[in-house]
């Protein structure tokens, strides 16, 4: 009665109603109960519990972030808990009743399907989108493909550059893999030891190692509750060190490391920096020569050097962003061809990264929050002809999206200028799979 998904209804005022689900799961490590929150009426998923405690019929659970508590007893008669939240000196009535258990379907995929070249598929994205930019490049076999289409009112070109956004995590995590089959780093060795002395302290938990933060496993949120933009067209540009720090020394974990997966781009913006810190060297530096050239991704940095203009939910020019101190998650600029290189070089490494690539690939899976798993990098894609790797990423005004098919040696790389449609991930599980995906809500601008 106590794990899976259940759903609540808080009345905070007369008429006024916020719907809840709450999930309960049992902990990938260490025993015990972990879950989250999300508050739909909202727009909040994922907010972490804390102190969950189920003792005989009684659940109670912790919400740090709201500063709000759970207790309730399991009615068998009605099947549901029933009891009170508590927040602000206030107690408000609150009963769960358990969702039905489900399983997602894979996605339905075209069998022998024939991949499309990039050219029409990006011909076709770009149609009546005079501001849309897209890069679009594909690798079937030795077979590798590329093109970049539209931008009629930004004109691009094969040197147009992209923000890959999330992306930027996946080269973090194959520095990783790289510097831990060279022996400078363990899997299992604790971020804290290539930290200055004082910066991150355990909670009592185990401590937090390289690959929980690689896998999303470290019990660190999703964004640092410091992150307090000066301009938020352009969020990360003034988080620097001293605030990463500032909140790293202040942070006291939700749940323990190992124990749940929660997607975090402040644990991988801190193993992009605890590995150069172990270099000594910047992150852009010791990616470039460790990753980027060795893969002859010359046109890849962290600069705004040929870059497309950024266009946000409202289909007008912004920002582009500037990560500052979590770089490693998200700050790499790259073109189509270079993106393709590096989709390339994961079904068919070079022998400077061959280890470090299998590495990543072999690693074993974890369970995400989805229908998905996890391994050094990349999700996995359940689809009827197949598992499919994948990681998307997103920026204020920019979306991108890679996909490898290791079996049949095909990947995919989507880049756009845009938030608003065609989402890259759209094009790229046509390209790579013939999965047509549902179209978008009427009105709606972004994924």
């Amino acid at each position: 009665m106590a794990k899976g998904s259940f759903a609540g209804t808080l009345e905070p005022a007369p008429g006024t109603k916020l719907r809840l689900v709450l999930h309960l799961q049992e902990a990938q490590e260490g025993g015990g109960l972990v879950g989250s929150l999300d508050s739909l009426d909202q727009g909040a998923r994922g907010i972490a519990l804390s102190a969950i405690d189920l003792s005989a019929d009684t659940l109670r659970f912790w919400v740090p972030a709201v500063g709000g508590s759970y207790e309730g007893k399991w009615d068998p008669a009605g099947n549901k808990w029933v009891g009170n939240w508590s927040q602000g000196g206030a107690g408000l009535p609150l009963a769960w009743t358990p969702l039905p258990t489900s399983t997602r379907p894979p996605l339905a995929a075209t069998k022998n399907w024939t991949m499309p070249s990039p050219a029409a598929l990006a011909e076709a994205a770009v149609a009546n989108r005079p501001a849309l930019a897209l890069g679009v490049g594909t690798v079937d076999g030795s077979r590798i493909q590329t093109t970049v289409r539209g931008g009629a009112a930004h004109s691009a070109s094969d040197a147009t550059r992209f923000e890959i956004g999330s992306i930027t995590k996946v080269l973090t995590d194959l520095l990783l893999a790289d510097m831990v089959v060279k022996g400078e780093v363990r899997l299992d060795q604790p971020v804290r030891d290539l930290l200055p002395a004082g910066v991150l302290s355990d909670g009592g938990n185990r401590p937090i190692t390289l690959r929980d933060l690689a896998t999303h496993y470290s019990g660190l949120p999703r964004l640092p509750s410091n992150l307090a933009p000066t301009d938020p067209s352009d969020p990360y540009a003034d988080y620097g060190q001293a605030k990463l720090y500032a909140f790293l020394k202040s942070w006291s974990p939700d749940r323990k490391p190992g124990a749940m997966f929660e997607y975090s781009n402040l644990g991988v913006g801190l193993l992009g920096h605890a590995l150069a810190l172990k270099a000594g060297k910047p992150y852009e530096q010791l990616l470039t020569e460790r990753i980027l050239l060795p893969l002859g991704m010359k046109d890849s940095d962290f600069s705004d050097r040929n870059l497309a203009v950024p266009h946000g939910p409202d289909g007008k020019a912004t920002k582009a962003w500037k990560l500052s101190a979590l770089a490693a998650a998200g700050g790499l600029r790259s073109t189509t061809a270079d993106m393709t290189r590096f989709a390339a070089a994961l079904l068919d490494p070079p022998a400077q990264l061959r280890a470090a690539v299998r590495m990543m690939l072999d690693h074993p899976l974890k369970p995400t929050q989805d229908f998905s798993q996890i391994r050094l990098g990349l999700l996995t894609v359940p689809t009827s002809e197949g598992l499919l790797l994948n990681h998307d990423g997103g920026t204020g005004g920019m979306r991108s999206s890679l996909f490898l098919d290791q079996p049949r040696k095909r990947a995919v790389v989507v880049l756009s200028n845009s938030v608003g449609e065609p989402a890259p991930t759209a094009v790229a599980l046509e390209a790579i799979a013939g999965v047509k995906m549902p179209a978008p809500p009427a009105g709606s601008g972004q994924r």
